[in-house]
């Protein structure tokens, strides 16, 4: 991963709180840029990084991680500066993830771990097609409190169903 991508990464602040999204691993396989003279949604694969960039400068990151391509299974995590939320380049990247992951690396499932008082997070993954499969009670402890963390889940078929290859 290039240096200046690498520290706008850990420069990024998902949360109020310092605590990081639960289960975080390395950034995988995926580059999203937008910016003067690209087409407006372009995706490159990197073969060690992910990042997502908005004219020249990092705007989030996505990545897969805990992957166990012999149960077939994955899970990913996404992050995003506050000033790039909702306006799609989260849902994006994460869709081409999600393709990337069961149609070239032919994985079954993918989980999400969401902490469950963030009710943003956890629309998000529901509009992406994610369903709650389990809570883990008092799982972290941060900033003097225990929080639950929320497993999400989607099935690759389930992932077919809803995003056509030609989103």
């Amino acid at each position: 991963m290039p240096l200046p991508v690498l520290e706008a990464f850990h420069g990024l602040q998902p949360d109020p709180l310092p605590r990081g999204p639960p289960g975080v691993g390395q950034p995988a396989a995926l580059r999203v840029s937008h910016g003067p003279g690209l087409p407006e949604r372009t995706g490159h694969r990197q073969a060690n990084g992910s990042d997502i960039t908005q004219s020249s400068s990092v705007v989030g990151a996505v990545g897969s991680h805990h992957a166990d391509p012999r149960a077939g299974w994955f899970e990913y995590g996404v992050t995003m500066e506050a000033e790039h939320r909702r306006k799609g380049y989260a849902s994006e990247a994460v869709v081409m993830l999600l393709r990337f992951m069961f149609d070239e690396r032919r994985f079954h499932k993918c989980g999400a771990r969401v902490f469950a008082d963030n009710e943003a997070s956890l629309a998000f993954q529901r509009r992406l097609g994610f369903v709650e499969e389990g809570r883990l009670r008092d799982q972290v402890f941060s900033a003097g409190q225990y929080l639950d963390v929320v497993m999400m889940g989607m099935l690759a078929d389930e992932f077919a169903q809803l995003h056509s290859p030609s989103e």
